[in-house]
């Protein structure tokens, strides 16, 4: 009877432990796909410790962090540290929105080429249900 209950406990424990695990949320980066966050966010619920992954060919974009206007008209900030790996992971660790380009050829990626991204992350939520203060 100790065994079964060890292995009901165990297997109970093991699914809770699977659906908070952190997710990894691969964005395969092309230049002519529109990476609407509609879409995006309706099969993906983002939250703090998941990580984006963003995969392209090294050499043809890169990954550009900017704040919603710099997102708006596809406009590299003067102070942007572009991620240029081919495959940038970028650790979410905090709610609110953030914004992502390509910032190849000045912007041209994210104007023409619809190589921009929006996301936003949910605030934690305890236990029952209710969301956490801030």
């Amino acid at each position: 009877m100790a065994n079964k209950m060890l292995g009901i406990f165990i297997l109970i424990a093991t699914i809770v432990a699977q659906a908070n695990a952190a997710q990894k949320h691969e964005i395969y980066w092309k230049y002519g796909k529109k990476y609407d966050h509609v879409p995006l966010q309706s099969f993906n619920t983002f939250e703090i410790g998941d990580t984006l992954v963003f995969i392209y060919p090294r050499g043809t974009h890169d990954v550009i962090e900017v704040d919603e206007k710099s997102f708006e008209d596809c406009v590299v900030p003067p102070s942007a540290k572009p991620l240029t790996s081919g495959k940038d992971v970028i650790k979410i660790d905090a709610p609110g929105k953030r914004w992502f380009i390509c910032g190849f050829k000045n912007g041209k990626h994210c104007k023409d080429g619809g190589m921009k991204l929006m996301i936003n992350i949910q605030k934690p939520v305890a236990q029952g249900g209710r969301k956490l203060p801030n």
